[in-house]
């Protein structure tokens, strides 16, 4: 079927979830934790080994809020969770430490007035890969290529940016400044 594209529809929806929503947090973070496990793969082995740590679980914390402060009765609850080698040649491989070493830097990066010490906690569950995933990446490893994709996966794709998409992005930016000079000026 043909469709005519979205910009060219009458009637055009945009979602954009900002940085604090749960959903881009847990993505975040699991793109963190890929990033630096293939960095230590690298540095441990020569190569980006098998991982697959693109779950996460965010269970909201409880709070009593008031009026210029309030409480966290309850923390936030993050669960990393995946696959990944963390053994090699009889070494082990910090991964659960990784996970949550990237987990922290990430919420103090972009969530600046979230206390990581006391209102979130970072639970990493994650096992090795299965032994077939394992054995193909080190077949590929062993010829010296590298793998078509980390998983099961064979293709991604990516489209630009329509106008509205630009626009909506935008906006969230500007928001985002303006929160932090608000935030800046009350603590003035």
């Amino acid at each position: 079927m043909d469709f005519p594209k979205v910009s060219d529809q009458p009637v055009e929806i945009v979602e954009r979830k900002g940085t604090g929503h749960p959903d881009t947090i847990c993505d975040a973070l699991g793109e963190e934790l890929s990033i630096a496990l293939s960095e230590l793969y690298i540095k441990e082995c020569g190569a980006i080994m098998h991982h697959n740590v693109d779950k996460a679980l965010l269970i909201g914390g409880i709070a009593d809020p008031q009026f210029g402060g309030g409480k966290i009765i309850s923390p936030i609850e993050i669960y990393l969770t995946g696959r990944a080698i963390n053994e090699l040649n009889g070494k082990r491989l910090p991964v659960e430490e990784l996970a949550i070493e990237t987990a922290h830097r990430w919420l103090k990066e972009n969530i600046p007035n979230l206390d990581i010490a006391n209102h979130v906690i970072i639970y990493p569950k994650i096992k090795p890969g299965s032994k077939d995933l394992v054995e193909l990446f080190e077949r590929f490893q062993l010829k010296g290529e590298i793998p078509l994709a980390n998983d099961t996966s064979f293709g991604t794709g990516h489209a630009p940016f329509d106008d509205v998409e630009t626009i909506v992005y935008e906006l969230e930016k500007i928001i985002k400044s303006l929160k932090k000079t608000t935030h800046m000026l009350v603590k003035i």
